[in-house]
């Protein structure tokens, strides 16, 4: 029943340190792959500077000067604050990324030290019991 025990340790071990690392990074690519798909950074990349929700005046026929001016001020400011709301977006998407692969980061490496951890954890706890006796 040792034997079998001992055994059993290596497979975790063999697990933890392979499949489930491996498990464990294709996890965090699936919430990297989520994330920049939820703040659609590519899309909005590519739209920067259209109007916001597409709004738009359209130009009268002939050379009128006002309300060509008005049409030209009504569109500008449309795509200032199409530009200005999706730069907001980018750079919170953009923060939020960089925010999730520094956590990324850490779990690997917390990863990398969780079987020594638990190990530290489970000597301590003999150490304080068999020390208040």
């Amino acid at each position: 029943k040792l034997l079998y025990n001992g055994c059993m340790f290596l497979e975790y071990f063999k697990w933890h340190y392979g499949r489930g690392f491996n498990e464990l990074i294709g996890i965090l690519r699936n919430f990297f792959s989520f994330l920049v798909h939820f703040f659609s950074l590519k899309l909005l990349l590519r739209t920067f500077f259209s109007p916001w929700k597409r709004m738009s005046e359209r130009y009268e026929r002939g050379l009128h000067i006002e309300p060509m001016l008005e049409t030209f001020l009504v569109n500008l400011i449309m795509r200032a604050v199409g530009t200005l709301s999706r730069l907001i977006i980018i750079l919170a998407g953009l923060g939020l990324l960089i925010i999730f692969m520094i956590l990324s980061f850490f779990s690997l490496v917390l990863w990398l030290f969780l079987p020594l951890i638990i190990l530290g954890f489970l000597l301590s706890s003999f150490y304080l019991i068999y020390a208040s006796i």
